[in-house]
C-alpha cells in the first residue's frame, strides 16, 4: 500500500510517479513510499495460493498493533492491491484504500485456493514444467513473465 498526501483519491501509482512538468522536463519530487505487506490470512498460514479472504484474528492484531505505533498517515488514500486482506489492512491501518489494478496478486489460474503442497503432489509435472520456464502458465493464469512484465508496464524506467 501507498499513502497519497493531498486527501484526493490517487491516479494509480504508475502515473503519478512518471508526472512531467507543464515544460515537458521530468519532475523532481520526494516521495516517502511504504510498502506494507497485508495482514495474514487463515488461507495464508494453511499455505494456501492466492486465496482472497478476509484477515484472520493474528492478521488483524497485527495491523493494529502497526497502527497503533502511528508510522503511516491516516486518513489518506491509498493504492492497494484489489483484495479483502490488503483493503481490511488499509482499514485497520486507518488509511483510505483505493484499488490499483497493477498491485493485484499473481494470477495462478486453478491452483488458487489450493496449497502448493497439494498441487505438486497431484499436478507434479505441470509444477516442474512452470518452475523450470518464466513463460509456462500451465495453471491457466499468467505465467512469471506476463506477470512481472504486465504490472511493468507504465511505470517510469520501464518499456511500455
Amino acid at each position: 500500500m501507498v499513502a497519497a498526501g493531498d486527501g484526493a483519491a490517487p491516479a494509480p501509482l504508475a502515473r503519478v510517479l512518471s508526472q512531467r512538468g507543464r515544460s515537458g522536463d521530468d519532475v523532481r519530487v520526494t516521495v516517502r513510499l511504504a510498502l506494507v505487506p497485508p495482514g495474514l490470512t487463515a488461507g495464508a498460514r494453511e499455505g494456501l495460493v492466492g486465496a482472497d479472504e478476509p484477515l484472520d484474528e493474528h492478521g488483524r492484531a497485527a495491523a493494529l498493533a502497526v497502527a497503533e505505533r502511528r508510522v503511516l498517515p491516516t486518513g489518506v488514500p491509498s493504492w492497494v492491491a484489489p483484495s479483502t486482506q490488503c483493503r481490511e489492512t488499509a482499514g485497520l491501518l486507518g488509511l483510505q484504500p483505493v484499488d490499483d489494478e497493477g498491485l493485484r496478486d499473481w494470477d495462478l489460474g486453478r491452483w488458487v485456493g489450493r496449497s502448493m503442497t497439494d498441487v505438486a503432489q497431484q499436478e507434479g509435472a505441470d509444477v516442474a514444467a512452470w518452475r523450470a520456464d518464466p513463460s509456462s502458465a500451465v495453471h491457466g493464469g499468467e505465467s512469471l513473465l506476463q506477470r512481472s512484465t504486465a504490472r511493468a508496464r507504465g511505470w517510469p524506467g520501464c518499456p511500455p
